[in-house]
């Protein structure tokens, strides 16, 4: 599976311009976008999901003119528990749009994660729904998630992620933003909250770089110090 994926990535990478992205193509009336991106830490809602290794991530995304969308996302994963998991496969498709400059989104998610055995229950589905409003100096977004089983055995039950994140331009290419999420859970965990705060930077026609401080309220021997705080760098680029 890694070796898969990163020759997908060295693909396309290598492809030229006016294939990597079909924005002006006009392609079904809409849209394809490929995003690439190198972490030091996949950190999934405070949690990091490579055992704080490193990891390769990419994404392909229909964007139709309607507002629909449809894509898959995937990235290196590494849980430590004796599971052969090393990747995450999600796929997704929703709608999206903007209303006097309210914007909204409303998506169905659905995480893979090939190799982990049937008994780990990783393999689940999540609704989300997203608003935002952009202030002028600064812009604002409410998102709201629901799954019926979460990630894990099925006495996780049912969860629901609530959060919100502000971000505040200081240069047109420089932007500061914070973010809090609260994880209410069913079942064997407790519920908890979640919070970062980084900057992104838009290298111009090269690659974006966001600099990050993840961390929760969890006490480091709850999760076997994945939830610990910690400085995330990414390095992204859309084509």
């Amino acid at each position: 599976m890694k070796l898969i994926f990163c020759t997908l990535l060295a693909g396309a990478l290598a492809l030229p311009a006016a294939a990597r992205a079909q924005e002006a193509s006009g392609l079904f009336g809409g849209s394809v976008a490929a995003d690439v991106a190198i972490v030091n830490d996949y950190v999934f809602r405070g949690y990091s999901q490579t055992g704080g290794n490193a990891a390769v991530q990419g994404s392909l995304t229909y964007n139709a003119s309607s507002g629909l969308y449809a894509g898959t996302w995937a990235s290196a994963v590494n849980f430590n528990d004796g599971n052969d998991a090393t990747a995450e496969l999600d796929l997704f498709a929703g709608y999206r749009g903007d209303v006097d400059g309210l914007s909204y989104d409303v998506g169905f998610f659905y995480f893979a994660y090939p190799g982990a055995s049937r008994a780990a229950g990783y393999n689940y589905w999540e609704l989300a729904a997203k608003a935002g409003y952009d202030f002028g100096p600064a812009a604002v977004s409410l998102g709201l998630a629901w799954s019926p089983d979460n990630f894990g055995p099925a006495e996780n039950d049912s969860e629901t992620y609530a959060s919100v994140l502000v971000s505040v331009p200081v240069l047109e290419t420089l932007s500061v933003s914070a973010g809090v999420g609260r994880q209410m859970l069913e079942g064997a965990f407790n519920d908890y909250t979640d919070w970062n705060l980084g900057t992104t930077l838009k290298i111009v026609r090269w690659f974006d770089l966001d600099v990050r401080y993840f961390d929760t309220n969890i006490a480091g021997a709850a999760c076997a110090d994945l939830c610990d705080a910690r400085v995330v760098v990414k390095i992204s680029r859309t084509f």
